[in-house]
């Protein structure tokens, strides 16, 4: 037998056995199958958080985008805030209906809702139509009333006639049209911002009455209650005049407002005066209420202060003089009067009047005033220069404004700033650029009218076209401008036809003689000199003169543009004051009811979630002292689900009406309603049932509501602000 071999030293320990191996295996190919599908799934499983991921990130950005338009607006607002108007609100786009002037049951829901384009059959169009962007989303709410301003000092050379004017630019444009369109817009118009001053009249005037409304002048008026009758000094003009007031009913019923009543003054017999100067005669013209026109002219002697002759007219008033005949007598001291500014044509001079005004730009918002409104002398030493509000509809809020001074500095980097351009960057980023394509309807310039018209989602320029209907005129827009750039210190322009972006690797060279727009980071360059034009957006219509170019840095610019992600900023307002309303049924926008009892007042929708400042008083019903709460803020408040006017199916207050679906307030010393069980919580036990008195209600709050599209849906988000008491009116 071989012996063993010794495979360790003698005397040594005993090492660790070496392992034994076995034969190995390789990987199958159902193993590595096994694990790409894991792999897989969870590379599928990781892609799938990209898209949410990226939806997240959007939607983060616009919202943050939509709070620095929110308050860029609020910024520009409240240094305007002298211009604050008295409300905005929707206008009735269908005059068939007899709702009124404006539609007072706009819901915050329906400012994300649609109107279809009805106006003319769209050629090779089947379905349902399109939305109309006049009346879509945040566009139903956009006239704009009692917009506030001082009449200008007047400039020289301006205009088609060169002509010395007062000139204004609107708060927001641009403006849709200067003249109203049925259906669609109620146009421009302008009326004294301070009421005329009233003298209480006998029937007929005494010689005091008349002695007091001659030193009055155009800035005064005598009313006697009992007949019903206003008496203004006549002159040797047709005058028009916006009626504010509030009228009882026969058998002394609760007030019911009537607003913006239009009354018609036709030219009478002009006061004669002596070679001195001195007056010899007065005529008075008599307004009867009931028909808002003259119907007669009483002559005053001066010397012997007595009548001495009468005249009767029955005068026609133009078509834009609208009178609501009321039902009752005008509440005492509820009437206010102002004095209607007239619109006339460009090219027509102005008159003596000093109440005229011309629009000279829609796309702008230029208003221009008669130069002797800027220096009229006001009546017992109350200074000089008129006062106006003016009344329009704003076109789109989806048109974008901005505000800039352009920097004195040149625009990086090194390769732009060797072209000596200055940078003005816009807050929204990609601007949109004609020939994009977008969901809104747009109509080709084509005039023509009414009839079958063609339509397309090619994105036409910054005002949208509107073809003619069986209503209205076609209402042209600025076809081929998607950006407009305005000097606010001379109302000259800039526009995209001067300032685009050539092909070429040079990003100022080709025929851009003004600049150029980076369209896609929203950046406009603009030349150290540049060459503004006369603002006239009609192709064709004036030659455009030559100016001479001028240095652009330091200058202050207003920018007109749609932004790439369908932008709007619109802003919305309470109305400056409301009239009391007999009956909730009736209830028309900027009114309210006092009548429901327990310290409501009930609203229409257009005011949801507004915020009102509400004075009242009530009874102490320990010790019957009177108690007078003034500037009381109420947020307006939703009838469901949080409806005060239950449990009781139908209860109708004290004055026995249903409410229906109204908005509301509670005012914060209310006196219990018994129909509430176990206990009404909102009221004040120490109140006297029935004692509490709401004598006025102020908006004190404007909104700016951004709204953008995210894929196929839009959202929204608003900015509410106070005005403070010294912002009022």
């Amino acid at each position: 037998m071989t012996p063993r071999t010794k495979l360790f030293p003698p005397g040594g320990t005993v090492p660790h056995r070496l392992p034994t191996y076995g034969a190995r295996r390789g990987t199958t190919l159902v193993e590595i199958l096994v694990v790409l599908v894991i792999l897989v799934i969870g590379l599928f499983a990781i892609a799938q958080l990209f898209p949410g991921g990226f939806f997240s990130i959007g939607h983060t950005g616009n919202v943050t985008q939509a709070g620095a338009l929110a308050q860029r607006n609020e910024d520009y607002l409240l240094n305007n805030r002298e211009h604050i108007p008295d409300a905005i609100v929707a206008v009735n786009p269908d005059p068939t209906v007899a709702t009124g002037l404006f539609l007072s049951e706009v819901t915050p829901d329906d400012l994300h809702a649609e109107r279809p384009y009805r106006d003319n059959a769209i050629n090779g169009f089947t379905g349902p139509p399109p939305a109309d962007p006049r009346f879509s989303g945040p566009n139903q709410v956009r006239r704009v009333l009692g917009e506030h301003l001082k009449v200008p000092p007047p400039v020289t050379g301006f205009g088609p006639l060169g002509e010395t004017v007062a000139l204004y630019r609107c708060l927001f444009s641009p403006i849709y049209s200067a003249q109203p369109v049925i259906g669609t817009s109620l146009g421009v118009s302008a009326s004294g911002a301070t009421p005329l001053q009233r003298v209480i009249c006998t029937t007929p005037p005494s010689p005091e009455n008349i002695e007091e409304l001659f030193q009055l002048g155009q800035f005064g008026y005598g009313v006697d209650y009992s007949t019903q009758n206003l008496y203004l000094i006549s002159t040797d003009q047709d005058r028009l005049f916006r009626f504010d007031g509030r009228f009882r009913q026969v058998g002394g019923g609760a007030g019911q407002a009537f607003v913006d009543n239009c009354l018609f003054a036709s030219a009478g017999p002009p006061t004669q005066r002596d070679s001195q100067g001195n007056v010899t005669t007065v005529f008075v013209a008599t307004l009867p209420l009931m028909d808002g026109k003259t119907r007669s002219f009483s002559q005053y002697d001066a010397a012997s202060r007595q009548v001495v002759g009468t005249s009767s007219v029955n005068p026609t008033p133009p078509p834009d003089c609208v009178w609501i005949a009321p039902t009752g007598n005008v509440d005492p001291g509820s009437d206010l009067i102002h004095r209607r500014f007239r619109m006339i044509p460009l090219i027509q001079a102005f008159s003596a009047d000093p109440f005229e005004f011309k629009v000279y730009d829609p796309v702008l918002g230029l208003i221009g005033f008669h130069p002797a409104a800027a220096t009229v002398p006001l009546p017992r030493q109350e200074g000089r220069g008129l006062t106006a509000r003016l009344d329009y509809d704003v076109d789109d809020w989806f048109i974008l404004h901005q505000d800039e001074v352009v920097p004195t500095e040149y625009a990086d980097p090194a390769a732009m700033a060797a072209h000596r351009v200055h940078a003005i960057r816009l807050s929204t980023g990609p601007i949109k650029r004609i020939g994009e394509v977008e969901d809104t309807i747009n109509f080709p310039a084509t005039l023509g009218g009414a009839g079958p018209v063609d339509t397309t989602f090619e994105y036409q320029g910054l005002v949208r076209y509107y073809p003619a209907s069986a209503q209205a005129p076609y209402r042209l827009g600025t076809p081929g401008l998607d950006v407009i750039v305005v000097d606010l210190q001379t109302g000259l322009v800039l526009d995209n036809m001067t300032l685009t972006k050539p092909a070429e690797a040079d990003l100022l060279g080709g025929t851009n003689t003004n600049g150029e727009i980076d369209y896609e980071r929203g950046i406009i360059h603009l030349r150290e000199l540049v060459t503004f034009q006369t603002p006239q957006f009609v192709p064709g219509q004036v030659a455009q003169p030559v100016l001479p170019a001028v240095p652009v840095a330091g200058r202050h610019l207003r920018i007109y543009y749609r932004s790439a992600n369908d932008f709007a900023v619109a802003t919305f307002k309470p109305s400056a004051s409301y009239y009391a309303q007999s009956l909730p049924a009736r209830l028309q926008t900027r009114e309210f009811y006092p009548g429901y009892g327990f310290g409501f007042a009930l609203f229409n929708a257009t005011d949801a979630n507004k915020v009102v400042s509400v004075d009242y008083s009530w009874l102490d019903r320990n010790t019957g002292q009177l108690h007078v709460e003034t500037g009381e803020l109420q947020r307006i408040q939703p009838p469901q689900p949080e409806s005060p006017f239950g449990p009781t199916p139908g209860f109708g207050g004290v004055g026995g009406v249903d409410p229906g679906a109204r908005w509301w307030i509670r005012v914060g010393h209310a006196d219990p309603d018994s129909s509430k069980a176990p206990a009404d919580a909102g009221a004040d036990p120490d109140v006297l049932p029935q004692s509490v008195q709401i004598q006025s209600i102020r908006g004190v709050s404007f909104h700016n509501r951004v709204v953008w599209r995210e894929a196929n849906r839009w959202k929204s988000r608003e900015r509410a602000t106070m005005l403070s008491r010294e912002f009022s009116r």
